[in-house]
């Protein structure tokens, strides 16, 4: 028995089949995006520096994820022409805090306008949860645009180093805004200060919290989902961030990565429907990106131990990525601090991409989903191809019955499609980004 299922509450439009067992339980869910947008073709004959101006319309949620991709792939066609660049410890600050700040602005999005939803009683919750998720998300804008200079879709950053230069009062501007984000986090999600609850150390200790991430925990705990949406046990992380670095990890086993062997398949769709989501692979197997996978590489010893207890299950997913929150915020306040003032924002290249007969890039960074690829070739300044490779492609691959993707593997042996939906939505899904 086949369901056809629209899931809403994620950004964009996806479609969930499901292959139902006599009992209800999930056989086997196929995964499709029916739209697209076309923005690596809408990029092709483009002069270079366009790149810029449009990556960032990719989406509406990590626009700075995606300039900062796109900069660093054109920073990359320098040197790999042979060209050395100068970017000041100033302006690497300001693109890391951008970075880090969009990051914190969508996990409180995700936690109070996707996952709550998903669960039983959410609507004695709506309007508070609406208002937090909205007010933290606007602090974070706030602190973004005094750094650099708009939100969303900025063009702040550029080979070289970044267009905006703040000023003394700006940064105590964004140093108020982060202590007014450390408030919304004590008051809602953990009632703790992000400093001491990075402190803590065992996962029951999180259980034994006030807050409405411990009243989740223990909704999973009540409705026995501990261990609900298990997937392969494989994670991948693409580039450094303020957490930790590069990497992958199979189980708690860890290992460096080879850029190049991250490749992309023809996307793969159900008889009779359209599926623009391409799926992504690492040495041909299937891997998991984001905050779950971030901290499994980083050994962060909580979340090691929240996956010992439960492995790669929805709940560790979750944890990780809340708990990821409060590390952001101490790493901000911290980089808020290091930077020198005098230190020049922008040191231009020595030749124009013009002047360069032929050449190709690659920049990736951490985005709140996960690991983000933006490849380029360029033919005197132009562009000739450009291949964005999302978050999303890695964790919602279609696989097959046989070798499932990594969301598929979670919903496979789930009692019923709601509990699916939810374990789906843990992954926190973003069609606009992978139909691009």
């Amino acid at each position: 028995m086949k369901i056809e299922r629209f899931i809403e509450r994620i950004e964009g439009e996806a479609t969930l089949l499901f292959d139902k067992n006599r009992d209800g339980s999930i056989r086997f869910v196929e995964i499709f995006f029916p739209h697209i947008r076309g923005m690596e073709k809408f990029l092709e004959r483009k002069p270079a520096l366009d790149a810029l101006a449009i990556a960032p319309r990719v989406c509406g949620i990590c626009g700075h994820a995606h300039l900062v991709s796109a900069a660093k792939a054109l920073e990359s066609c320098y040197e790999n022409a042979g060209i050395e660049l100068n970017i000041s410890a100033k302006a690497e600050a300001i693109r890391s805090l951008t970075l880090s700040l969009e990051i914190i602005q969508n996990h409180f999005k995700w936690f109070y306008l996707t996952l709550l939803p998903a669960t039983e009683g959410f609507e004695t919750k709506k309007d508070k949860s609406v208002l937090t998720a909205h007010h933290a998300a606007s602090l974070c804008s706030r602190a973004i645009a005094h750094l650099a200079g708009q939100w969303p879709h900025t063009s702040y950053a550029l080979p070289g180093g970044v267009m905006c230069d703040p000023t003394h009062v700006e940064m105590l501007q964004t140093e108020s805004l982060l202590a007014q984000i450390d408030e919304v986090f004590k008051n809602s999600i953990l009632q703790l200060d992000p400093k001491d609850a990075c402190k803590i150390a065992k996962v029951e200790t999180l259980f034994e919290k006030n807050g409405d991430f411990p009243d989740l925990l223990r909704y999973f705990r009540k409705k026995g989902w501990e261990r609900v949406g298990q997937s392969h046990d494989r994670f991948i992380v693409l580039a450094n961030h303020p957490i930790g670095g590069a990497g992958k990890a199979i189980k708690t086993r860890l290992a460096p990565i080879d850029i190049l062997s991250a490749k992309e398949d023809e996307a793969i769709a159900p008889e009779g429907f359209i599926n623009h989501a391409k799926p992504v692979r690492y040495n041909r197997r299937f891997y998991e990106a984001g905050p779950l996978a971030r901290a499994m590489v980083a050994k962060s010893y909580l979340i090691r131990q929240m996956h010992r207890r439960y492995k790669d299950a929805s709940l560790s997913r979750i944890t990780a990525r809340v708990m990821e929150i409060a590390k952001l915020l101490e790493y901000c306040k911290k980089t808020l601090d290091s930077i020198d003032l005098s230190e020049p924002s922008y040191m231009p290249p020595p030749v124009s991409l013009k002047e360069i007969e032929s050449t190709r890039g690659q920049g990736y960074v951490e985005a709140a989903r996960g690991s983000l690829l933006h490849g380029v070739h360029l033919y005197r300044g132009k562009i000739t191809r450009y291949c964005i490779t999302t978050p999303t492609q890695w964790n919602l691959a279609n696989g097959t019955p046989e070798y499932p993707g990594v969301a598929q593997k979670a919903m496979i042996g789930l009692p019923n499609e709601k509990v699916a939906e939810m374990v789906f939505k843990s992954f926190d899904i973003c069609s606009v980004c992978t139909t691009q």
